[in-house]
């Protein structure tokens, strides 16, 4: 069984804290080129880095809006 290096646990710990404080700063030093945006239609496509980025302040918004 392979065991997962602790460098790669430490990037996924600071890629989800990044997501979950909606930072594009944060971010940016964890994702790279190509990058690929799923939709809740099913419709899935590569996107530049920069409108992810800019995506994610634009999702914190929205769900900041949601009551749950």
């Amino acid at each position: 069984m392979n065991k997962v290096s602790e460098r790669i646990k430490t990037y996924f710990k600071n890629f989800e804290e990044a997501n979950n404080l909606y930072s594009p700063d944060l971010l940016e030093s964890l994702v790279s080129l190509p990058l690929v945006g799923a939709y809740p239609s099913g419709d899935v496509q590569a996107i530049r880095k920069e409108d992810y980025l800019a995506g994610t302040i634009e999702s914190g918004e929205y769900l900041k809006t949601l009551d749950y």
